[in-house]
């Protein structure tokens, strides 16, 4: 039971995180390769 919520409170947070981190980037006037890069980040620390 507590894993299949673990698994699932990772999963949301990264559907959260996402967005955020890719609109942060183009805010910021990174690249695409750059914005690609830090969602892959983004999903390795959650």
């Amino acid at each position: 039971g507590s894993a299949f919520w673990g698994i699932v409170a990772g999963l949301l947070t990264l559907l959260i995180l996402t967005p955020i981190v890719i609109a942060m980037m183009l805010a910021l006037r990174f690249s695409p390769a750059s914005t690609l890069a830090f969602v892959i980040a983004a999903g390795f620390i959650v």
